[in-house]
């Protein structure tokens, strides 16, 4: 049986854009650490995500681009235009295996948001991929408290990437 510890089967699919720039050994470690991040603060809190039962889990990291994220949108949250990140918790078991969900991506969306915030584009995918891993384990922002205890987890899953704090102001 899984536990906690164990490292989710991460898949990477490419559906549009032009991704070749992404290093996805860091991608992977991004989805990776946000999920560790998830674990632990659930066992400090008392919690059980649901997939200790689970033989594996497995999340999908999706690649695509402002059509396919605009129509994503539109379907599933009523809004037509395109978005830079979308998370689809599943949390789920398909036979033995913990279905997490799906985070995807849009490039452009993942461009703009890094040139308008001036951070690297790397830096600013990563830090989107542990924000929507952290979606996909049950974590919100609607309310001030959700939205602290979500940004502490992501600044801390960043900074073991050496990745800085995404909320401090960026100096050009």
């Amino acid at each position: 049986m899984a536990t906690k510890t164990e490292p989710p089967d991460i898949d990477i699919l490419v559906r549009a854009g032009d991704w070749g720039w992404i290093d996805e050994t860091r991608l992977r470690q991004a989805a990776l650490f946000a999920w560790e991040a998830a674990n632990a603060a659930d066992a400090d809190a008392g919690t059980d995500a649901g997939w200790n039962d689970a033989e594996a889990v497995d999340l999908a990291i999706v690649l695509g681009d402002d059509a396919l994220l605009r129509e994503m949108n539109g379907k599933f949250r009523k809004r037509d235009e395109p978005t830079d990140i979308l998370s689809f918790p599943a949390q789920c078991f398909a036979d033995a295996r913990y279905q997490l969900g799906d985070v995807v991506l849009s490039e452009q969306g993942v461009l703009r948001g890094a040139k308008t915030r001036r951070r690297n584009k790397h830096d600013h995918l990563l830090h989107l991929v542990v924000h929507g891993v952290l979606h996909l384990c049950g974590y919100e922002h609607e309310l001030k408290q959700q939205a602290e205890r979500m940004e502490s987890l992501e600044i801390k899953t960043l900074a073991r990437m050496s990745i800085n704090n995404p909320y401090t102001l960026s100096v050009a």
